[in-house]
């Protein structure tokens, strides 16, 4: 979908960053060493007015169907962006700045099959506990198989489970 992300920010009026974004969300505070992490600290900013939230819920609508189609790197700041679309905040304002930032960044991406011998099956729950008053925990499985050159069946099997929570 060539063009379609500088169409929305110009859509948007979102000018060019003064510096490169390389990360569409800000990431929550991580405490090595901690065995739990802290809840989220609830956002008392000003609240946006009902054009703030009408234009956070265009963008959150316009990119996720982009994010559909073409960029799997966006997913999770779009979910925690219409999370909070309903009652916006300046910090939401400022956290969808990032994103339109992170969007003029890296405006085409791409996905790219190339045909092996591997067959790999993914499952991922980022929305799990996703609240911003509850402990978040994203986890990511995987597997990953080699066929068999006499049966072309997948013999050897791999699983590999990761999970964060932040």
């Amino acid at each position: 979908m060539p063009g379609y992300v500088k169409k929305q920010l110009v859509k948007y009026n979102h000018p060019k960053p003064k510096k490169p974004q390389h990360c569409p969300w800000e990431p929550n505070p991580t405490k090595y060493g901690s065995k739990t992490q802290e809840a989220l600290p609830v956002d008392d900013s000003p609240p946006l007015d009902e054009k703030g939230i009408k234009q956070i819920q265009q963008i959150v609508g316009s990119f996720l169907y982009y994010c559909r189609a073409t960029d799997p790197t966006i997913p999770h700041a779009l979910n925690e962006l219409s999370s909070q679309q309903s009652k916006a905040t300046e910090n939401t304002l400022k956290r969808c700045r990032q994103f339109m930032d992170y969007m003029w960044t890296h405006p085409d991406a791409t996905i790219r099959y190339y045909p092996s011998e591997m067959i790999l099956n993914v499952h991922l729950d980022a929305s799990y506990l996703a609240a911003a008053q509850t402990q978040k925990a994203e986890q990511q499985e995987y597997f990953s198989s080699v066929p068999s050159p006499e049966t072309n069946n997948p013999s050897t099997s791999t699983a590999h489970s990761t999970s964060s929570e932040s």
